[in-house]
């Protein structure tokens, strides 16, 4: 979702899992044994109700939260020109229908008196579909959450119960509004995918009790950390910054005395984006093992809001193979990033069959119950988003260069 939902993470990114605990996960999930929600690919939005101004507020980041929300008209004027303005105004008239057609009392029940329930939402509009193209209009309201102090805690079900199903005309577009969707994941028949991703995580040589964090460091500091040839104090410390732990030296104490190539491969490690970065490429086999058997959950899995399962899957399936073809032949600025960018995510995909497969984007889940962690299993998604994702910024890029050099060969004419 990002924005002002924040993140929420795949079990290959909670460091302090243990590798029992993703066992025991995900063999759960084989069996559906855990009830978990629909994750769709849409246009993320929260708004709130303003008591004072009887007026729906929206926000797309914490800053927007943080004064208050913006009014209808700033938010309208936020998408002007913007590729996807319509799915955000059309999307918010389809809000403000729903929440319209409830009474004073309900709406402050639901978002309280001073306008910090925000509700987390998804706009999916056919006229602008991310990956995958439900066929219809939809607002999806995820959940409720409170941004600092609230008057009233808020209650999401009196919304779900009030509107769940209501259908808004916007601009002669049927829209329909809805709350989470369970999943009907199928225990699977074929024990296999179970079975190798147990493989492929004890291959890993790491126990049970062990935790993701661990298997990063221990591949810091075996692998990453050597080639640096640091001291043992700089070594340790290093591994401590780059997981995020507290450290008793900074980048710049690392750094003093070390050569200029060596300040910068420090810097390459340690600064917070690129220790993401480190942690992610070093994590990738949990990754890959648990993606692998994230596709096999929801192979053929249908989502509640695809009008028509089969026509999104081939669409889906398409796209891909023209955006792997975009991205193998382009030959402009970042070839190479992109190139191995495209590389990457193929390896990500290898050995699976037919990657589109599904109109489930993926599934989010709380483990264990009543814990409040909350955990999402995309399968191929991730990896098809990055593919078609490139491949349409540059095909966007080369229409607007098209534009550029139409209109400057149309202004030479004009002015001879």
């Amino acid at each position: 979702m990002g924005g002002a939902a924040g993140h929420m993470s795949h079990l290959h990114e909670d460091l302090e899992i243990t590798f029992g605990e993703v066992k025991s996960i995900l063999s759960d999930v084989a069996n559906a044994k855990v009830e978990p929600l629909e994750k769709v690919d849409g246009q993320n939005i929260f708004f709130t109700w303003d008591s004072e101004t009887a007026q729906v507020k929206t926000a797309r980041n914490p800053s927007d939260i943080r004064r208050g929300g913006m009014t209808p008209d700033e938010y309208v004027s936020k998408w002007k020109g913007h590729p996807a303005e319509n799915a955000f105004v059309n999307g918010f008239e389809a809000i403000q229908g729903g929440i319209n057609s409830l009474d004073e009392d309900q709406l402050i029940s639901i978002f309280g008196r001073n306008g910090k329930n925000y509700v987390n939402a998804e706009i999916m509009y056919v006229g602008n579909p991310n990956i995958i193209n439900y066929g219809a209009d939809y607002i999806v309201l995820h959940d409720l959450i409170s941004f600092g102090e609230s008057d009233d805690e808020g209650d999401f079900n009196t919304l779900i119960s009030a509107i769940d199903g209501a259908e808004i005309k916007v601009n002669n577009e049927n829209w329909k509004i809805f709350g989470p969707k369970v999943v009907e994941l199928q225990k699977l028949v074929d024990s296999r995918p179970f079975e190798n991703l147990t493989s492929l995580i004890d291959a890993l040589g790491m126990s049970d009790s062990d935790t993701i964090g661990d298997f990063v460091e221990k591949k810091l500091r075996d692998e990453i950390i050597p080639p640096l040839k640091l001291s043992d104090q700089k070594s340790e410390a290093l591994i401590k910054i780059i997981l995020g732990q507290e450290s008793d030296m900074s980048l710049r104490d690392l750094k003093k005395g070390e050569s200029k190539e060596k300040q910068r491969m420090i810097s390459s490690l340690g600064t917070k984006a690129n220790s993401a970065k480190i942690i992610s490429s070093v994590a990738l086999p949990v990754e890959k093992a648990i993606s692998d058997f994230a596709v096999e959950v929801l192979r053929g899995v249908r989502s509640f809001f695809a009008v028509d399962h089969d026509s999104a899957v081939s669409g889906i399936a398409n796209e891909l193979d023209q955006a792997i073809s975009t991205l193998q032949n382009y030959s402009g600025p970042d070839a190479e990033s992109i190139g191995n960018m495209l590389q990457k995510q193929l390896s990500k995909l290898k050995g699976i069959e037919k990657a589109a497969n599904t109109t489930v984007e993926g599934i989010v889940f709380e483990y264990p119950p009543g814990s409040e962690r909350i955990y999402k299993l995309t399968g191929a998604f991730a990896m098809i988003n990055q593919i078609i994702g490139r491949a349409r910024r540059i095909g966007e890029q080369q229409v607007n260069e098209s534009l550029i050099r139409t209109y400057v060969r149309n202004y030479m004419v004009f002015s001879a």
